[in-house]
């Protein structure tokens, strides 16, 4: 099944293509953040931005090689089954269509989601975070096993049913793992149930053609463009300014974290981290504005409030009574 192969080839190749441009084997092991985003990884604050070709070409990288292989061997076994049932342009536009909707779930889970610092195991586990790079091909395999169960229940065939119904139901309990990107595989799998149940409908190869032509072309533009700059990350602004604070160098520090709130304005820690800063530039209103905000995304959270307070009894003080 010539479509299968090429889709895992592309997964492998994206992966090698980062080791090599960056003339760094541990690329493959582990692969830096920062070049993930560049080589298009759905980086929440970026398509905030506007660059949603990141929902479609995230789903071809994957964070390291453990990462890699265990998406190639399921996407291998899941692609062969859909393959069969579904026919190869159907499996290609498939795992494109559910894999771009896993990534759009995942960035509209994320999108408007409070980074705080002091998160709860139950939100770590449950609530996708905002600023960590979202890659990999599973929700588009999530999209494959589903699309073929449906077909299979459809057609009546109940022990591919059965089998499938498990593996999926594996995947999506292995996703509540904190640091696996449970919308994406949750959107995905609602996608291909779409997909199974349409499947059978006439009139789908048109409409898939033009699917998978779109993201190939979005797809190959982005290639082209690889050492375009993309911007630096929240990450990179937070160490920015942490670094800027142990040089005692507050005008740098206030600078990295408004460009952190740029990027992500509900981040909760850039923003009391920036009100401290403000407050040691001796810039206690603008600190207290900044406070107040802080309070606002944090709903009231004691150490936010604490601090704003604090501030205001500063600026009264410094001001003394009003006449």
């Amino acid at each position: 099944m010539v479509a299968l192969y090429v889709l895992v080839a592309l997964n492998v190749v994206a992966a090698l293509a980062i080791a090599w441009f960056k003339r760094d084997v541990r690329q493959l092991l582990q692969v830096d953040p920062q070049l993930l985003v560049r080589w298009g990884g759905m980086y929440t604050p970026f398509v905030r931005r506007g660059q949603y070709w990141r929902i479609a070409s995230s789903i071809f990288l994957h964070a390291n090689l453990q990462h890699l292989l265990a998406n190639s061997a399921a996407l291998f076994v899941a692609g062969a089954i859909a393959g069969e049932r579904l026919g190869e342009l159907m499996l290609v536009a498939t795992y494109l269509a559910t894999g771009v909707a896993g990534s759009t779930v995942s960035y509209l889970a994320r999108r408007n989601r409070v980074v705080r610092y002091d998160e709860s195991v139950w939100r770590m586990l449950l609530v996708p975070n905002p600023l960590a790079v979202a890659v990999g091909a599973s929700g588009a395999i999530c999209g494959l096993i589903a699309a073929a169960g449906i077909d299979a229940h459809l057609h009546g065939d109940h022990e591919t049913r059965d089998a499938l119904v498990k593996w999926l139901a594996i995947i999506l309990g292995y996703s509540l793992v904190p640091g696996i990107d449970k919308a994406g595989h949750v959107g995905g799998a609602l996608a291909g149930v779409v997909i199974g149940v349409a499947g059978g409908q006439p009139g789908l190869e048109a409409p898939a053609i033009a699917l998978v032509a779109v993201v190939v072309v979005v797809v190959l533009f982005r290639i082209a463009q690889l050492h375009g700059a993309e911007g630096e990350t929240v990450d990179r602004w937070t160490k920015r300014a942490v670094d800027a604070r142990e040089a005692k160098d507050t005008g740098t520090e206030i600078a990295a974290y408004r460009q952190s709130l740029e990027l992500h304005p509900r981040n909760a820690v850039a923003s009391y981290n920036l009100s401290l800063a403000l407050e040691r530039s001796a810039d206690l209103a603008g600190a207290l504005a900044q406070a107040e905000h802080t309070v606002t995304l944090m709903s009231g959270e004691t150490d936010a409030v604490r601090l704003r307070d604090r501030l205001a009894r500063a600026i009264a003080e410094r001001d003394g009574p009003t006449r």
